[in-house]
């Protein structure tokens, strides 16, 4: 994955299944030389494109690029060849299914050179709202989502996503060290109020374990949930594309209602977060009873157990006090939670109460749901150190002779991408010098084409 994506190459789909898995997204298949039903989004909104598939047939070569609705469809079109005729084929909506094979691919879009990389915006260390466009979230959270991730399928009335993307702002803050070479994490803020922007006391826990921290304004208790949830997707698809951020650190964190959302967000989309901080507030699904006779209802229905098994992978450390009114109810939904297996541990400090938590205790809640993805980086480092050794001790810190001393430098990237040792073997290769390939992000066009 990182050699392709030195090359500008988001994914190589070239076995049968994949090329079934790539055209069953389409909801309509036109037959060949007739117009399909043209799809329901309004392309005229200023569509971003996603990616531009080279279909491949012995000497022919078709792009086709996918498009973003505002309405978070995907689009199909084929990019005319002013050297041939008209194609007459029009644009076809991809359904969920691409999506899903999407993710599966790197979500980033912009440079691994900071020497030519466009000044980020903000600067590192600093906060402010980030420039548009925004991306929608990988997912859209209509009636059907709903339904299916927060109630186990049974139907709702709750109303589906009402946000209109451009009409957002969403608030980012880089590390201090930010640097595209090495994937950040990137921590989602879900504030109770409107102002959306990364609070101060998150600061140094952020520079120092190398975190985003990206929230949305006006997204507080007063807005609708299904809005919130919504935006913390959109922060997460907008700045994975700008962005240089690893999808096996991607956290998300609020205060009191805030706090309710993020720990949902986790439990029923722990695909897309991996960890959670919750703070003054929490959900579960299953009523909490507690010491005086009351009760915390279930905020949403127990996942279905591929989630619910895949959730237990995640860490959940919830911050409180007995100075906050919620210290019950939080209390008492970390042990239903721990009793059904899941890794949830709360941070209770006997001077809090309903506030934001000091600056170290934010930093070790961090740390300690951050430890399983330390080690496995650790992991991958000593493996892509251990590689390499053996690369230079049989051949020499010189470039490769042959495809065979090649795919050894792959091995490297792929045991530990974005290590030291895998720049190393990159530049070996002659993909991360001057000449090597680079897609650069743009804020008004869509990126340059990738190499076929």
């Amino acid at each position: 994955s990182m050699a392709r994506q030195l090359h500008a190459v988001l994914a190589v789909l070239d076995t049968p299944a994949d090329i079934r898995r790539l055209y069953s997204c389409q909801t309509h298949i036109p037959a060949v030389g007739r117009a399909s039903r043209p799809p329901s989004s309004d392309l005229a909104a200023d569509p971003v494109r996603v990616c531009i598939l080279h279909l491949i047939k012995g000497g022919a070569t078709k792009r086709v690029e996918v498009l973003r609705a505002a309405d978070g469809a995907f689009i199909a079109r084929i990019i005319a060849d002013p050297s041939r005729p008209p194609v007459l084929i029009q644009p076809v909506r991809l359904d969920r299914r691409f999506a899903e094979l999407l993710d599966e691919w790197p979500a980033y879009r912009g440079t691994f050179d900071p020497s030519t990389m466009t000044p980020p915006q903000p600067p590192p260390g600093s906060s402010d709202t980030l420039t548009k466009p925004y991306l929608p979230g990988r997912f859209t959270l209509d009636k059907r989502t709903l339904s299916d991730r927060f109630l186990h399928g049974h139907t709702t009335s709750i109303d589906g996503v009402t946000r209109v993307l451009a009409d957002e702002s969403l608030c980012i803050r880089l590390p201090r060290s930010y640097d595209p070479r090495r994937p950040a994490g990137l921590l989602v803020w879900i504030d109770a109020g409107d102002a959306g922007t990364p609070p101060e006391a998150f600061a140094p826990a952020a520079d120092e374990l190398g975190f985003i921290i990206i929230g949305a304004a006006r997204a507080g208790n007063d807005r609708a949930v299904a809005d919130r949830d919504q935006l913390a997707f959109d922060a997460v698809a907008t700045a994975s594309a700008r962005y240089h951020v690893d999808p096996r650190r991607v956290y998300v964190t609020g205060v009191s209602g805030g706090g309710r959302i993020s720990s949902m967000l986790l439990a029923c989309f722990p695909d897309v977060f991996t960890g959670a901080i919750p703070i003054v507030g929490v959900s579960t699904y299953a009523d909490v009873h507690l010491p005086d006779a009351k009760r915390l209802p279930a905020g949403y229905q127990k996942p279905e157990p591929r989630l619910f098994n895949l959730l237990k992978t995640r860490r959940m450390a919830a911050m409180t006090g007995p100075l906050d009114f919620n210290f019950t109810q939080i209390t008492g939904a970390a042990a239903l939670m721990t009793a059904d297996g899941l890794d949830v541990r709360v941070f209770d400090y006997p001077d809090m109460g309903h506030q934001l938590p000091k600056p170290d205790r934010f930093l070790a809640a961090l740390h300690w749901v951050d430890e399983p993805y330390d080690r496995l980086r650790d992991a991958e480092r000593k493996a892509a150190e251990t590689l390499l050794a053996s690369y230079t001790k049989a051949h020499g810190d010189k470039p490769p002779a042959d495809s065979a001393q090649r795919a050894e430098l792959d091995r490297i990237m792929a045991a530990g991408p974005w290590t030291d040792p895998a720049w190393h073997a990159a530049d070996l290769l002659g993909l991360s010098g001057p000449s090597a390939p680079e897609l650069k992000p743009s804020r008004s066009a869509p990126p340059p084409a990738p190499p076929p």
